[in-house]
């Protein structure tokens, strides 16, 4: 269950990457370069063969110009409803995120202090 779950989440952010990057006509090779991986490696995450670590994510959403919730797709589209009950990760991934953000933005305000 948890293996399908994973899968499916990759595929679905996966997606809405391709579908971001290819509304602004961006080529893999330039989102690749502006978020410092290989064009291979956004080709992977598009996929949904390799999922991004969160920083990686955050670096691809600060490219496309969207906020990070806008490629997470909808906790009921990955898991399936479980009796009403509330997916017990739901605050983990929320503090990761947060965790996440606040370091680009750190690192934006150490790069804007710098130029």
């Amino acid at each position: 269950m948890r293996e399908i779950a994973q899968k499916n989440l990759a595929n679905l952010i996966g997606k809405e990457i391709a579908r971001l990057r290819d509304h602004q006509n961006m080529r893999q090779e330039d989102m690749a370069k502006q978020v410092g991986l290989s064009r291979t490696s956004i080709s992977n995450i598009e996929r949904g063969s390799h999922v991004p670590t969160l920083w990686v994510l955050y670096r691809i959403c600060q490219t496309l110009g969207v906020e990070v919730q806008e490629v997470l797709p909808r906790q009921d589209s990955v898991f399936p409803a479980k009796n009403n009950e509330t997916d017990p990760t739901k605050p983990l991934l929320e503090l990761a995120l947060k965790a996440a953000k606040q370091k680009l933005d750190t690192g934006k305000n150490e790069n804007a202090h710098e130029e």
